[in-house]
């Protein structure tokens, strides 16, 4: 651990893996929000740019759809953050689950498929049986419809305080959570574990995106570790994904058994990326991670 100082003559006690590039004198963001004006604010423009590219010419392409399940997830990430003090958590979380799985039935052939050109044409066969041009408009009307009323919404939340206590519990319990995330899938690297640990070192990554401001330079390197393990295990993901399909494609059998040994060999390599940039992450306990951002967060409010 390394003592560091803060704005305001405040020093804080991090884990010397979140200083590659952070600097000794943080740039300061004069104070504008509370913490539930700047989620509104967030999450609104997130929906925004989601009906955006649902309002486009290319509205069900799997790019579009991809783009619009990322701004989904984004917004996940941020009520995760308030949950504690919100009210209204379960009801947006579920309208958002609810829209990204709608939304997944259009995103849902790995890109690794492509290098088995057999595989990949069973899929995208597959995939254009499964709905006609009709289902996937009323797929998009149906998400469209979804995030319009969800942003709609957010004008009216409320935080249950003025958002710092709030922001330390998000913050302690989503550093926690990836935690042991690592902690599970470094003593057992199952499918669903390594799915799990995912999930919240995505909604993480967002999170940090939102705490950013504050403090450029203490988040620069936690986000990139973020984005790097999230980028290893979302590659991990797919292969699990490509290889429950390749289970139920009629393939021949040397592409089946290349397929399978590229795979093991592929989700090994990337095992051994993912360990040691999680410990990068989470290192640290959450209640410290809580208590530097909400100091900083106060600040802003205060003016200092």
């Amino acid at each position: 651990m390394t003592w560091i100082r803060g704005p305001a003559a405040t020093s804080f006690k991090l884990p010397r893996v979140w200083l590659s590039s952070c600097e000794m004198a943080p740039r300061r963001h004069a104070p504008d929000h509370s913490a539930c004006d700047s989620l509104r604010r967030a999450c609104r423009t997130a929906a925004a740019e989601a009906l955006a590219r649902l309002d486009g010419p290319d509205s069900s392409g799997r790019s579009s759809v991809h783009e619009v399940r990322k701004r989904i997830k984004r917004m996940r990430g941020l009520l995760q953050l308030v949950r504690p003090g919100f009210e209204d958590y379960a009801r947006e979380n579920a309208a958002l689950r609810d829209s990204d799985v709608t939304l997944a039935t259009l995103d849902s052939l790995p890109g690794a498929a492509a290098a088995f050109p057999a595989l990949h044409a069973a899929l995208t066969a597959r995939s254009a049986a499964l709905r006609t041009e009709e289902e996937t408009g009323a797929i998009v009307r149906k998400a469209r419809a979804a995030l319009k009323a969800f942003r709609k919404r957010a004008k009216a939340w409320h935080l249950r305080d003025k958002g710092v206590r709030t922001l330390a519990a998000g913050i302690a319990g989503s550093h926690d959570r990836a935690r042991r995330g690592l902690a599970a899938v470094r003593d057992d690297p199952t499918p669903a574990r390594l799915h799990d640990w995912r999930k919240s070192v995505r909604y993480m990554q967002y999170q940090l995106r939102f705490l950013r401001p504050l403090w450029p330079e203490l988040a620069a390197p936690r986000l990139s570790a973020a984005g790097d393990l999230g980028e290893v295990l979302g590659l991990f993901n797919d292969l699990d994904v490509l290889s429950a399909r390749a289970a139920a494609a009629d393939l021949p059998e040397a592409e089946r058994a290349a397929l399978s040994g590229a795979i093991a060999a592929r989700q090994s390599d990337l095992l051994a990326r993912a360990l040691p940039l999680g410990e990068r992450l989470c290192a640290g306990p959450g209640k410290a991670q809580a208590a530097i951002w909400t100091d900083l967060w106060k600040q802003r409010q205060d003016g200092g």
